[in-house]
C-alpha cells in the first residue's frame, strides 16, 4: 500500500492500519500531517515501512509491529522537517534501519531484531537510547548523547568467559564514536573492565569513543571508590573515551532505568 501527496487530518491515518490487518507493505511519500503530526503504527503483519519527505510529521512511533523487517525515514529538508522523536519498541524481526534527516529530537530502539543493522545519518540528534545486543551493527552520526544498554552486559557468564567478548564490545560502541556524551549500562562493572595487556595489544588509537567528551558508566553494583576495581574500571573508561567518569552513586530514577533496562534487554 502506497501514499502519494495525502494529507491526513488528526488521527484520519490510524485507520488505514486498523482497517487493513494484512497489509505488508506501506509506503508514504510526500504526505502532510495535519494539527497534531503524530503516526503511531502497531501490526502484526507489516514487513516493510517507509516514511520519506512527510511534511508537518513531528512523532513517529512504532510500537509491536512483530513481523516488521525494515524501516525507512528520510525528512524533508528545512524548514519542513519537523519530527522530534522516532520510537521503534518491541519489534524482533526488525533487521534493518535507515534513517536520514537533517535534525531529530530522539530516537528510541528497543528489542529489535539481535543483528540489527541501523544507520542513523543525521546533522543533531539530541539523544539517542538503545536496548538490544552487541551483534546489532548500528553507527549514528552527529549525536550529542546516547544511552546503551545491551543484552550482554547483563549476563555474567558472557562477559566473563574470554577475551573476544571484549573484542565484540569494542567493535559494537564504535559505532557510537562521534557521540559527545554516552552513558553505558550494565549491571556488573567487571564487565567493561578491559584488561591491561588487552589495551596494550590493540593500541591507543583504537579507543571506541575518540570524540566522546564524557563518559558516564551507568551500573546496579558499582567498584568501592579508591578500591582496586575501581582504578582498573577508571583505567578501562579513560582508554575507552579520553575523558571519562564514573557514575558511583546512582540517583533514584537511574536504578529504576537500569532495573527496567535490564529486564527488557534480557528478554531479547
Amino acid at each position: 500500500m502506497s501514499f502519494t501527496a495525502v494529507t491526513f487530518h488528526g488521527y484520519s491515518f490510524f485507520p488505514v492500519l486498523w482497517e487493513s490487518s494484512s497489509i505488508e507493505y506501506l509506503s508514504l511519500t510526500a504526505c502532510s500531517f495535519e494539527i497534531h503530526g503524530y503516526s503511531y503504527v502497531e501490526s502484526s503483519s507489516l514487513k516493510c515501512l517507509e516514511v520519506k519527505y512527510c511534511h508537518g510529521l513531528k512523532f513517529i512511533i512504532v510500537h509491536e509491529a512483530m513481523n516488521l523487517e525494515s524501516l525507512t525515514f528520510v525528512s524533508p529538508p528545512p524548514p519542513y522537517s519537523k519530527c522530534t522523536r522516532v520510537t521503534v519498541n518491541n519489534t524482533p524481526n526488525l533487521r534493518k534501519i535507515d534513517i536520514c534527516v537533517d535534525e531529530l529530537g530522539e530516537l528510541y530502539l528497543w528489542q529489535c531484531h539481535r543483528a540489527l543493522k541501523a544507520t542513523i545519518n543525521t546533522q543533531n540528534l539530541n539523544q539517542f537510547r538503545f536496548y538490544g545486543s552487541l551483534e546489532a551493527q548500528v553507527s549514528v552520526k552527529a549525536c550529542w548523547k546516547s544511552v546503551i544498554s545491551v543484552s550482554e552486559l547483563w549476563d555474567e557468564e558472557w562477559f566473563c568467559s574470554n577475551l573476544t567478548n571484549l573484542s565484540t564490545l569494542m567493535d559494537f560502541l564504535k559505532g557510537f564514536g562521534c557521540c559527545k556524551k554516552v552513558w553505558l549500562c550494565t549491571r556488573d562493572f567487571k564487565a567493561l573492565i578491559f584488561p591491561e595487556t588487552f589495551r596494550k595489544t590493540t593500541g591507543t588509537l583504537a579507543t571506541p569513543l575518540p570524540k566522546s567528551c564524557i563518559l558516564n558508566v551507568a551500573m546496579l553494583n558499582p567498584p568501592t571508590a579508591r578500591s582496586r576495581d575501581y582504578w582498573d574500571l577508571k583505567d578501562s573508561m579513560n582508554w575507552i573515551a579520553r575523558s571519562a567518569r564514573i557514575v558511583r552513586d546512582n540517583p533514584r530514577w537511574l536504578v529504576t532505568y537500569l532495573e527496567e533496562g535490564g529486564k527488557q534487554a534480557n528478554s531479547a
